[in-house]
């Protein structure tokens, strides 16, 4: 019964906030599910958080990129997620054993 909220809740955010918020919005509720899952120490809650999260940023890529007004506006957008990535990857590439123990 857990995955049923978590998706209503996802589908919600998507159609009622505007346009540039849904995927902030999305994606604070991906950080907040793979929290709660850290507390509760359940593994599969950890991967909806984790797809969640996921999902915002192949929206973000594959459709509101290519919707924003500002010519610059995408390429500093994308180069912002790269750098993002990058950090994350470099982050995880150091504490793998712990977040091994944690997934």
């Amino acid at each position: 019964m857990f995955f049923v909220p978590v998706a209503l809740m996802a589908i919600l955010l998507v159609i009622e906030i505007d346009f540039g918020w849904n995927v902030l919005a999305l994606a604070l509720e991906g950080v907040v599910v793979v929290l709660g899952a850290f507390f509760a120490k359940e593994r599969s809650y950890r991967l909806t958080g984790l797809g969640l999260l996921l999902l915002c940023v192949l929206k973000f890529v594959l459709w509101d990129v290519w919707k924003l007004n500002d010519p610059r506006a995408p390429y500093l957008s994308l180069i912002g997620l790269g750098a993002l990535i990058l950090v994350a990857g470099y982050l995880y590439s150091r504490n793998r054993k712990a977040l091994r123990e944690l997934l």
